[in-house]
């Protein structure tokens, strides 16, 4: 008979089942403890924890708000602060950052963090050195004496409705420009990577590159979007011998394209000279720029600038003008070192001109322009000074400018547009040549034709002061004294035929003095003289006219405001049959004249 089935044991069945449902359950009880654990972690001591990091890891004291919100991928704060230090004026204050992360990184004492900076308020300010950024980044993995509990790694800022403020830096007590930038908006992502050092035994060399891609308005108006990639330089102990670069920024690498729409002059020209080793001396008050520019700097190179701009509206400001550049509009090109001009218009004072060329930054400038028809009296008023008598006419100027940047020489070539009237003598051609250099314009040569004939040429040297000086060398060739006499009530009765001239005039404007010499030697009676000039006084000496076998000795003055003239000359053996009198003998005497 067959033995009955035997009952189950208790417990029989499918005993994998009971094991994974004792497993999962464990693991679930783990897993749910973990997350409990993390999330009670972050909720009492992430705060605090990660700004102790951040202060180490920045070398500055990070001061995160109070917890708002957490989650299982992070947390929000209130109002934190990176505060200015004794030897640091950067500042940093936001309105709340958020912290995104994995609760389950806490678990493999790692932690990728990604910051949300929001309403933010950064203040930057360029040292003597030019360094934007005096970053000392520590991080744990590069520091073999820190074995942080959980290692943060810091890979990725967000920006959200924030402004910018940066002070570039200016030298002596000037008073230092802003460049405030609102709803700024964008990403900066930090990675590992490395760089040749070809001085270093060590190289390449571990570091950190910043990328970042930010956008905002200018305050003053305008929009300007930056991007770009900067190194930061090696860690001090990671056995560099040398900064990676020697320019401002030292130990900084940046490559960065900036683009801008209608923003102001004051904004985009400062941040561009805080690139360059030594500013431009230039000044830009006013004026609208739109373009885009790739800079680099750093990396053992000067610094370069690649693009184009468009400026519109602009004013500028730079030694040897006596006022700022106005309506300045134009083209310009950067090309590495140097800066080309393109089509550049602007006014100085009631002057008009159009201008281009190049300025390098190493070599200096190599700039040309022309200055459309001028009067004499718009160039003395713009000057502040007074010619010493009355000059009508119309001028042309070319105009170059060469030389170091900071010793410019400019040189002018001025030509008369139609007849010019000096005090009361027609000219049908006037011409200058001058260079300026520092305070003193050398005055090259000097032409001027008389439309009765002849020429006058010089030469000489005009000194800015208070009061400015004048010195300067003439030479008259074939002069038509009757013709240029007659305004001043020369009579014409004797013909004094062409007069030969040499003199120098020096002092202030307002009170030159000056000597010259004249001869006539081919009159109707031949004849010479000397002229001395002072206190708007022109005097005649010295003045020998051969006449009738006998001479005639002269001298007299005519007062160049006053128009008033008088004279006294001495006969000595002057024959009288000679001169046609009917008569016979000998004259001898004393005359005065005056009007």
């Amino acid at each position: 008979m067959p033995e009955p089935p035997q009952a189950p044991k208790p417990g029989g069945g499918k005993p994998w089942l009971t094991s994974a449902l004792v497993v999962g359950s464990g693991l679930l009880v783990l897993g749910g403890s973990t997350v409990l654990g993390g999330w009670l972690w972050s909720r009492n001591n992430l705060v605090p924890w990660v700004s102790e990091q951040l202060s180490e890891i920045l070398n500055r004291p990070v001061e995160l708000g109070p917890l708002e919100q957490i989650g299982l991928s992070g947390v929000r704060v209130g109002p934190s602060t990176i505060p200015p230090t004794a030897t640091d004026p950067d500042a940093l204050s936001l309105e709340a950052v958020e912290l995104r992360f994995s609760l389950l990184d806490l678990w493999r004492r790692e932690l990728p963090l990604t910051l949300t900076l929001e309403q933010g308020e950064l203040y930057l300010e360029q040292n003597a050195e030019g360094e934007w950024f005096n970053l000392d980044i520590d991080l744990p993995e590069q520091d073999p004496d820190r074995d942080p509990f959980i290692a943060i790694d810091l890979d990725t800022i967000n920006v959200r409705d924030s402004q910018l403020t940066m002070v570039p830096y200016v030298e002596g007590d000037a008073e230092p420009l802003r460049v405030a930038i609102a709803d700024l908006q964008g990403q900066l992502q930090l990675s590992d990577t490395f760089i040749d050092v070809p001085e270093d035994p060590n190289s390449p060399l571990e570091t950190r590159q910043l990328n970042l891609a930010l956008s905002g308005n200018s305050i003053q108006g305008g929009s300007i979007e930056v991007k770009g990639v900067v190194l930061l330089p090696p860690p001090q102990d990671s056995g560099a011998i040398a900064d990676a670069t020697d320019v401002p920024g030292p130990g900084l690498q940046a490559r960065i394209n900036l683009r801008t729409e209608e923003a102001r002059a004051t904004d985009i020209l400062p941040l561009l000279d805080s690139f360059l080793e030594n500013p431009l001396p230039v000044q830009f008050p006013t004026g609208v720029v739109s373009g885009q520019v790739d800079i680099e700097s750093g990396g053992g190179a000067p610094t370069t600038v690649v693009g184009t701009a468009r400026v519109e509206d602009a004013s500028l400001i730079t030694r040897g003008l006596p006022e700022a550049l106005k309506n300045l509009e134009g083209d310009v090109r950067f090309r590495g070192r140097v800066i080309e001009f393109e089509g550049v218009t602007a006014s100085l004072g009631e002057l008009t001109a159009r201008a281009g060329g190049t300025l390098d930054i190493d070599e200096g400038y190599d700039l040309s322009g022309q200055v459309n028809p001028f009067r004499p009296e718009q160039l003395t008023e713009l000057y502040d000074v007074a010619l010493p008598v009355s000059t009508t006419g119309n001028f042309l100027a070319n105009v170059t400018m060469t030389g170091p940047l900071r010793r410019p020489v400019i040189t002018t070539e001025v030509i008369s547009q139609g007849p010019v009237t000096i005090d009361q003598v027609a000219f049908a051609m006037v011409e200058a040549n001058t260079t300026l250099g520092g305070r003193d314009l050398v005055i090259d040569s000097f032409q001027a034709l008389p439309q009765a004939g002849g020429s006058l040429t010089g030469s000489g040297r005009y000194s800015f002061g208070q009061p400015g000086q004048l010195a300067l060398s003439i030479a008259g060739d074939r002069l038509p004294a009757n013709a240029l006499g007659q305004p001043y009530g020369l009579p014409d009765t004797v013909a004094l035929g062409p007069v030969f001239l040499e003199g120098e005039v020096s002092g202030p404007l307002s009170q030159l003095t000056g000597t010259a010499s004249w001869r006539a030697p081919a009159g109707d009676y031949p004849a010479r003289g000397d002229l001395r000039l002072a206190d708007n006084t022109l005097r005649f000496t010295d003045t020998f006219v051969q006449v009738a076998g006998g001479t005639l000795v002269g001298q007299g003055s005519l007062g160049l405001n006053s128009r008033q003239w008088e004279s006294s000359i001495r006969a000595d053996a002057v024959q009288l049959d000679q001169l046609g009198a009917g008569v016979d003998g000998v004259l001898n005497g004393v005359a005065q004249f005056s009007g």
